[in-house]
């Protein structure tokens, strides 16, 4: 389905509003600080400008050099093999700076002969925030490419205000100006690049598209390697044409022309990868690596509750935090129905991407503000967009393109407008991101006493998908989610193997957020976990979030019977207690009132996300007591 034909307004209009952005974001990102220092480079960015200076200044991939002057934030050692200081991170980011920084050391070079104190090395302030603007012109190209793209499907009043809410109602704007050393707008550029030039031409099967098709790849691979999976969308080109019973050409022509466009398109591909496999043979002594470690991906521990939890919990969020995609998750709907040829490979490419979101041991991707690791796939989230605001627009452009803007600017306006505020106070020191946290306050609704109602009966309403499995799954109490899910008990970023433990007391309020069954009370001066009656039964269960256990977890109760009124005799202690973990029952029977249960749980018993703890007995007839959990010991060795 194509948009109308472009008009002399519109390419004017476009024009004016993309000139504008990005003298905005110019002005924005020369004009303030960014969040972490005037010179915009953070984190995982002193990576790849130390790639990109050696790149331009030594000629070569050896960034001794650089982290010795600056940029050794992670505190990288030498390769065994090879003992040369290596990078983790692709090096497609470092390549698309490079013309930035070369113009900017073109300006410095001849001014520092007449400047006093300008530095020429390529280590001050002038050149770190030139080679971090590239991410504002990358990303601005990126965007270009997405209205292009939304342009051969919708009218342009609903295609621009699509791209403009990626720009404004998403992390985007964030890492393009604030934060702009990571490489996301690189992301979102090779991404669009591909997909769009695989929608201007598909459905052609001539070698020469398809080895354009592979480069690109390479290409995407090589900023970020998860991305090579938007490829799937040609993918669907070949199946198309295998599948395709109209076709007068036989089978067996067809398969054979399409191994040879496979066999060009992967040639295409491992060459434009190149840089990076000579990269990784120079640094790490081999060609193909896992530069984080074999450990950083988890490819068979996916789980339903890691992937609502990415995308709705308090903890970067993509939804909970920018809910703009909300939106674009309707409107991917609405283009199924209305071109599923060209929805249904992006929504396979998305989740894709999201499988591999789930399955990373940094799942929240340490400290960011929302979700960044799929900032590279907002070309599939702007369809969506697209698609739902033409719908909502329809009747309005009838009338006049001027109408069918206001329409749709309406809808966009909170989204733009939350993200701003959100931003501002990011910087102002009033928001706390990458934690676990009610999300109330940052809607700036943590004052609203119908907000309090409303979280208090169905929870944080942006994760309402989230919110309800874990209730009907695991019985959590759904006003607890915002506080509760991602906050694990047994966490490890890196496989140090060393035990690791967490003592579960029940004197802070956040483990209350964990009981299902069960009331924490003082006990004898102190706050205790004491199992719910019913009848003559005593139930008592919670919800334990572990996240990479690597060895059997041995878990131990500590605990007592305990009874308001009369002292409990020793002699009716000894009863049967059912500790049940995940279901799957370790019973023991209680010797003494006070008791230390030690429980070794099988790795494989262990869930990747919720396990379900639950102890249970029954009274006597000669006594009448409740158990009193004082605190549980978690013990594994990573």
């Amino acid at each position: 389905m194509n948009g109308p034909s472009t008009s002399r307004t519109e390419a004017q209009l476009v024009a004016l509003v993309t000139l504008v952005a990005i003298g905005v974001m110019a002005a924005i990102f020369f004009g303030r600080p960014g969040l972490f220092g005037r010179d915009k480079i953070s984190g995982d960015g002193w990576d790849n400008y130390a790639i990109t200076h050696s790149l331009l200044f030594d000629q070569d991939l050896d960034l001794a050099n650089q982290f010795s002057h600056c940029c050794n934030q992670w505190g990288h050692a030498a390769s065994p093999l090879t003992k040369k200081v290596p990078s983790p991170h692709p090096i497609g980011t470092p390549l698309l700076w490079l013309p930035e920084l070369a113009l900017t050391h073109a300006v410095v070079w001849p001014l520092s002969h007449w400047v006093d104190g300008l530095e020429r090395q390529g280590y001050s302030t002038v050149y770190f925030v030139g080679a971090a603007f590239g991410s504002v012109v990358n990303g601005s190209l990126g965007l270009l490419l997405i209205y292009l793209f939304l342009r051969r499907r919708v009218g342009w009043p609903a295609a621009l205000l699509a791209t403009i809410s990626m720009l404004l109602a998403t992390p985007l704007f964030f890492f393009m100006v604030f934060h702009p050393s990571y490489s996301h707008a690189q992301d979102l550029l090779v991404v669009a690049f591909f997909v769009w030039f695989w929608d201007r031409s598909r459905g052609q099967l001539t070698v020469r598209r398809w080895a354009a098709l592979g480069a690109l790849a390479g290409l995407v691979a090589l900023v970020r390697e998860q991305y090579v999976l938007v490829a799937l969308v040609a993918v669907t080109d070949v199946v198309g044409h295998l599948l395709d019973r109209s076709s007068l050409v036989p089978f067996g022509k067809r398969l054979a022309r399409c191994a040879l466009l496979g066999a060009v398109a992967t040639g295409c591909a491992v060459l434009a990868f190149a840089p990076q496999l000579i990269t990784w043979k120079y640094w790490y002594g081999s060609f193909v690596t896992v530069p984080q470690g074999d450990w950083y991906m988890q490819w068979s521990k996916f789980t339903v509750e890691n992937l609502l939890n990415i995308l709705f919990w308090s903890k970067n969020g993509l939804a909970s935090w920018h809910p703009i995609y909300w939106l674009a998750g309707l409107g991917l709907v609405v283009a199924l129905r209305r071109e599923w040829r060209v929805a249904l490979p992006l929504v396979l490419v998305l989740l894709a991407e999201l499988y591999v979101a789930a399955v990373c041991r940094d799942l929240w991707a340490g400290w960011s503000f929302g979700h960044r690791r799929l900032l590279g796939a907002a070309i599939c989230f702007a369809l969506g967009l697209g698609h739902l605001f033409e719908l909502l627009a329809r009747s309005a452009q009838r009338r006049h393109w001027t109408l069918a803007l206001a329409v749709v600017a309406v809808v966009v306006a909170p989204f733009a407008a939350l993200n701003i505020d959100m931003m501002k106070r990011l910087f102002d020191g009033k928001l706390r991101v990458a934690s676990v946290q009610p999300m109330a306050p940052v809607y700036r609704l943590g004052n609203a006493a119908w907000a309090k109602k409303l979280w208090h009966v169905i929870g944080n309403p942006i994760g309402a998908p989230a919110v309800w499995y874990d209730r009907v799954r695991f019985g959590l109490r759904p006003e607890y989610f915002d506080t509760m899910a991602g906050e694990y008990f047994l966490y490890r970023f890196e496989p140090e193997y060393k035990p690791n433990s967490f003592r579960i007391g029940f004197e802070g309020e956040p483990i209350r957020n964990h009981v299902i069954e069960g009331e924490i009370a003082p006990v004898e001066g102190r706050k205790q976990l004491l199992a719910q009656r019913q009848h003559d039964r005593l139930d008592l269960r919670l919800a334990l979030p572990i996240w990479l256990v690597e060895s059997d977890l041995w878990l131990t109760v500590r605990g007592r019977f305990v009874d308001p009124l009369h002292a409990v005799p020793a002699e009716s202690c000894q009863t049967s207690v059912a500790l049940t973990f995940n279901g799957e029952r370790y019973p023991f029977v209680q010797q003494g009132c006070q008791f230390a249960v030690p429980v070794r749980i099988p790795r494989a018993a262990v869930r990747w996300g919720f396990n379900e703890l639950r102890l249970r007995t029954r009274e006597s007839d000669t006594w009448s007591a409740n158990i009193a959990i004082s605190e549980i010991d978690l013990v594994t060795r990573n």
